[in-house]
This record gives C-alpha cells, sequence and structure tokens, in this order.
C-alpha cells in the first residue's frame, strides 16, 4: 500500500512542478469554473422565462451569443424543448436531433476532459445527459413529429428509443417511452414492432392495463375500451425537480400533487382520461442510485489526487500546499446538471372520440378529483387511420 502511495506521490509532483506551483494551477481552476457558470446563467434565465410562459425570451437567453462550452448540449435540449411548447416542432426537430449527434461525437473523445474532472470535479466534463434523457431526447423529436404528421421520421426516433433500451446497465425502463414507440410503429403499421413496444409498457406499469394489440389504455381492474375513432392525446405535466433534492425542494416544483390527470370532455360528454405511465421523478431517482456507487468510487479517488497534490506543493512551500488544499476541496461538488425543462408527468389518454371532432375540453385534477386547471384544445390536428394525435404541455 504504502509503496503504490510513493508511485503516484511522485508523477503528481511532477504535475504540481509543471503547472508552476500552486497559483497557476489555482487560476485553471478559476477559469474552468467561470466556463461552465457563464453558462449556467443562460440556461438559468431561459428556464425562468420558459416557465413564466415566456418562450421568445427564453429563446433570446439562449440564442445571445452561440453557447458552447461544458453545456452547449444541455443548452440545446432546453432550446428544443421550448420551441415545441411554443409551437416551433420543426425547430425543436432540429435543435434536438443536434443535440444527439454531439451527444454520440463527444462518448468517443473527451478522454482530456475525464482526465481534467478527476482532479477538479464533474463540472468540467462536457453535459452529455443521462440516460434516460437521452431516451426522452428521442422520445420528444417523435412527439414533434407526430404534431407535424410525419409518421415515418417519427417511427425512425421510436427505432433510436428502442435501440437506447436494449442493453440498460442497470437504469430504468421507460414505459411512457415504450408506449411512444409503439404508437409511432403503429402509426407507419408496423404491428409487430408496435406489439412489442406496447407489451413491454403494459408489464411495467402493474396499475395499467395496456391492450398489446390496439395500445388502448385502463386502469388494471378496468375493461379495455375499443373503438374506430380515438384521440390520442401525449399530455407532459408539471416540471422536472433538480436531482438529489428532498422532499421540501421538490414540493416547491410540483402545485399538482401527487396524482394529477386529466378528463377529457367533447360537448359536455366526458370521453375518458389520461394515465400517467411514468414521471422523471421516478427516472432520476432510480438512475442517482445506479450512478451512486460509481461516483462515490470517483469522488474517493479524485480527493486523494488532489491531496497528494497539495501534499507535494507543500514539501516547497506550506503556506501555498494549503491553500491549493482549500482550493481543491472548496471545488468538490456535485455535478447536478440536469434537463429542467422537461415535465414531471408523462401521461397517455386514448379515448373513443366522434369522427369529426373539431375541439375538446381538458379539466386536469388532482387526486381527490379537485380542478386544478381548465384548457380547451382546438383544431387542427394531425389524423391518420381514425386516429386524432395531439401532444400538449402545461405546468
Amino acid at each position: 500500500m504504502q509503496s503504490s502511495s510513493i508511485a503516484m506521490r511522485r508523477p503528481l509532483k511532477r504535475i504540481a512542478a509543471g503547472l508552476g506551483g500552486a497559483a497557476t494551477f489555482s487560476m485553471l481552476i478559476g477559469l474552468g469554473a467561470m466556463q461552465a457558470g457563464c453558462t449556467s446563467s443562460a440556461l438559468h434565465s431561459a428556464r425562468q422565462h420558459y416557465y413564466a410562459g415566456e418562450s421568445e425570451k427564453a429563446i433570446e437567453a439562449l440564442d445571445t451569443g452561440e453557447i458552447r462550452g461544458n453545456d452547449a448540449i444541455l443548452a440545446l435540449m432546453e432550446r428544443g424543448m421550448i420551441r415545441q411548447t411554443a409551437g416551433d416542432y420543426t425547430g425543436s426537430v432540429a435543435n434536438w436531433q443536434q443535440a444527439a449527434d454531439e451527444i454520440k461525437a463527444t462518448d468517443y473523445i473527451r478522454v482530456s476532459e475525464k482526465a481534467t474532472s478527476l482532479v477538479i470535479n464533474d463540472y468540467t466534463e462536457t453535459y452529455r445527459a443521462k440516460p434516460y434523457e437521452r431516451t426522452l431526447l428521442h422520445v420528444f423529436t417523435a412527439k414533434s413529429y407526430f404534431a407535424i404528421g410525419q409518421w415515418r421520421e417519427a417511427a425512425v426516433e421510436a427505432r433510436l428509443v428502442v435501440d437506447g433500451l436494449v442493453n440498460l446497465d442497470g437504469y430504468p425502463d421507460d414505459p411512457y417511452a415504450r408506449y411512444v414507440a409503439g404508437l409511432a410503429f403503429e402509426l407507419i403499421r408496423d404491428d409487430n414492432g408496435a406489439r412489442l413496444e406496447y407489451t413491454q409498457a403494459d408489464e411495467l406499469t402493474p396499475t395499467l392495463n395496456i391492450n398489446p394489440q390496439t395500445g388502448a389504455i385502463a386502469p388494471s381492474n378496468a375493461p379495455l375500451a375499443t373503438a374506430t375513432n380515438e384521440l390520442i392525446c401525449l399530455l407532459s405535466i408539471g416540471q422536472a425537480s433538480p436531482p438529489y433534492s428532498g422532499d421540501y425542494v421538490r414540493s416547491r416544483y410540483n402545485r399538482w400533487g401527487t396524482q394529477p390527470y386529466a378528463d377529457i370532455i367533447h360537448d359536455g360528454t366526458w370521453l375518458g382520461r389520461s394515465y400517467t405511465l411514468n414521471t422523471t421523478d421516478t427516472l432520476s431517482r432510480l438512475t442517482a442510485d445506479r450512478l451512486a456507487a460509481i461516483k462515490a468510487v470517483k469522488t474517493v479517488s479524485r480527493i486523494a489526487i488532489k491531496w497528494t497534490i497539495a501534499d507535494a506543493v507543500s514539501e516547497n512551500n506550506p503556506v501555498l500546499g494549503e491553500l491549493l488544499r482549500f482550493l481543491l476541496l472548496v471545488i468538490e461538488v456535485p455535478d447536478e446538471r440536469y434537463w429542467a425543462t422537461l415535465p414531471e408527468w408523462l401521461q397517455v389518454a386514448r379515448v373513443p372520440c366522434p369522427p369529426d371532432m373539431q375541439a375538446f375540453d381538458l379539466v386536469f385534477r388532482n387526486a381527490s378529483g379537485g380542478i386544478l386547471k381548465r384548457q380547451t384544445v382546438s383544431a387542427p390536428y394531425h389524423e391518420t387511420d381514425g386516429k386524432i394525435i395531439v401532444i400538449l404541455r402545461t405546468w
């Protein structure tokens, strides 16, 4: 054990000397933190404008100068959501496909970032999205394609969703992603693909009954409806809460209670309701559990390296060594970046409807049935094979 410690100290001494001492190394730390901070302020501003209903200002906050650096991919993810909510579906597709391309590219070429993060903190690495966020990137891209009636393009995204859920490596599966993929396959009449994904979604939602043949949804103890004409409404409700936050913090992001849903009303007639297939809080928590052991090992290793570097500097200048030790520990903060414009509840309503329906009402309710919000949804819709497809976001 002692010999390995000595072997580690020798190259780290050379690293400390090569950095020109603690002052130069501290400057490097400051530059890295400053780079992340500038982009984060733009993201923070965009998110505030978005949830205030100010989509144009939100886009402007992200478009003021090209956002580069470690949060560039995250900015594209946020920009895509803002544009989708504002009805710019083509723009959202462009943003999300660019984000997906850059995630794929950076997965292979960031060796130097790994080395830097092992000494400083994980904020120095480019944010490349957590596994569930990568899945939802393709899910929401498919939804934008639904909104403009491009069914085959949506099916391409669905295939990427399915491919990403093949080898989960301990990360959570997602019944909502499965359902959207199944719907995309259904709309291009890929019955086998649709059946497989609806089956997976059904197995992952024990409180619901999802028909693998039709995609119809009902509570597990209720019969499934069949209809020639259907309204399929993909609902996104609420605001994702920060990862690793306690119940108090999450409650600040949640005005909807624990189990919100929406009734679908047409000309005073109740057609059905929405059901939660997943929540981003669930995905975030399960992902955090999977990452906990990995992060613990990396954090312990990083602190040991920081301590060794500070000891090496202290041998020549004890004051600078202690200063460096302090600076290195101050910047030992967890990476809590996340896709903040994601919704909390991921829901589907699939109900029988009149073939000539031009508008319907959504009545959002809490778990006890109390009314939280009303919204009228008007045509035009995109319709195919008797199915009307609508995507909606509310917070």
